[in-house]
């Protein structure tokens, strides 16, 4: 059985694009073994993931995400038993979003009001996910976009 999980979370301190390349990089390399895909998009303090695969591998996965001592408040935001994978191309694929990328999301952002926490609380996470999943997947994007 195939389980998608997709969580929020805020960063304990700034987060650089070393630490970005260092989540990613370990990311890849544990979710492949474990045939775990999802997408992680990071703003401004928050991450925004969603994690896919073996039903007892995302579980055990997400047990590990909340002990990673790199962010806090881990709030899962749906999950669900799934048929099959939605972002299946990538072990795990990253993307820093910049208020810019989120205008090209009208549908979920309000362009006077751009505030990625509330875009995430306002019930448009796997939306989120979703589309710049669509957006870079194209591209043939590996990882990083």
């Amino acid at each position: 059985m195939l389980k998608s999980v997709v969580y929020t979370s805020s960063a304990n301190t700034a987060i650089n694009e070393e630490v970005l390349k260092s989540i990613l990089k370990e990311s890849v390399r544990y979710n492949n073994s474990r045939q775990i895909s999802g997408l992680l998009i990071y703003h401004d303090g928050t991450f925004l993931q969603v994690i896919e695969g073996d039903k007892k591998e995302v579980e055990g996965l997400f047990k590990r995400i909340c002990k990673d001592v790199r962010h806090r408040n881990v709030t899962i935001l749906f999950e669900e038993d799934i048929e099959e994978r939605e972002f299946g191309a990538w072990a795990m694929a990253f993307k820093e979003v910049h208020d810019e990328d989120l205008c090209q999301l009208e549908d979920y952002v309000k362009l006077d009001d751009l505030h990625f926490g509330e875009v995430i609380k306002e019930g448009g996470a796997k939306s989120i996910l979703k589309a710049f999943y669509e957006m870079n997947i194209s591209s043939g994007a590996q990882h990083m976009f």
